[in-house]
């Protein structure tokens, strides 16, 4: 006699044969589900929740483009059917894909004077651009921490605030290792991204920039000094440098955003 199988696995083993026939019978999905919801995941096919995780982003865009998701990644929505925790970050991440694919683009309001307004400070204009260049580098590598995000942002900002206005951005490279080994991922990220753009608005003046980031080629200084932010921050090798390539990929994409950093951080030092 056969040794007995786990029921689960008996049972997806039907739903296979069911789900590769020509067939198709509708009723395969709802089946899969009822199996797990009767005797929970298989024991012999567990990857841990960050590999999964780590899947999300492209299981949420196939979702959006309306692919068969439940054919194409059948191992993730069966731990998505039975893990409350990866269930909660889809419906939350999916979410937000979908407001921001619906929200309408704001109005653009012609010829209003707001020169009344005080400039927003160095330090105000830095700390939007480091939360977008991070968000963006997180998108593509760790959509899991995105929602760590936030408080990563406080914990370091806050400490740049306590610092005098003469040293906010004139820190060491090493500004990053000043919160001591161990970072937590998100806090890790966004000190990396702080330090990189530091280092890039005071490396290279405004035309420099624009000429490094307008190219068509990989900007290879942006993506060295990234590189260098990144191990400061402790990562490792592969990480830093896959890091690094996103960092440049972003900061190509926010150019704009960093040449006024960088201008804005010129005038800063000539008026100090």
């Amino acid at each position: 006699m056969s040794q007995s199988k786990h029921p689960l696995d008996r049972l997806q083993h039907q739903i296979h044969r069911a789900s590769n026939s020509q067939t198709n019978a509708p009723h395969t999905n709802g089946l899969i589900d009822l199996a797990h919801a009767l005797v929970g995941p298989s024991p012999t096919a567990q990857l841990d929740c960050q590999t999964y995780q780590e899947t999300l982003p492209d299981y949420i865009e196939a979702e959006l483009n309306g692919q068969p998701v439940r054919r194409m990644f059948p191992a993730l929505t069966r731990h998505l059917d039975t893990c409350p925790i990866c269930g909660s970050m889809h419906v939350d991440l999916l979410e937000i894909a979908r407001a921001s694919e619906t929200s309408p683009a704001p109005e653009i309001v012609q010829d209003l004077d707001l020169t009344f307004l005080p400039s927003p400070s160095l330090t105000d204009q830095a700390r939007q651009v480091v939360i977008a260049l991070t968000q963006g580098i997180l998108s593509q590598l760790n959509a899991s921490l995105l929602s760590d995000l936030p408080d990563a942002a406080n914990t370091l900002f806050k400490r740049i605030d306590g610092l005098t206005e003469l040293h906010r951005f004139q820190m060491a490279p090493d500004f990053a290792q000043s919160f001591g080994a161990g970072l937590p991922p998100a806090l890790q990220a966004i000190a990396a991204t702080y330090t990189a753009t530091e280092r890039i608005i005071h490396t290279l003046t405004a035309d420099q920039l624009e000429a490094e980031l307008s190219g068509h080629g990989v900007p290879r200084t942006v993506e060295k000094l990234a590189h260098a932010s990144a191990r400061s921050a402790g990562m490792g090798g592969k990480k830093a440098r896959q890091w690094a390539e996103q960092y440049a990929t972003m900061a190509q994409a926010h150019a704009a955003d960093l040449m006024a950093l960088a201008r804005l951080a010129a005038g800063h030092s000539r008026s100090d």
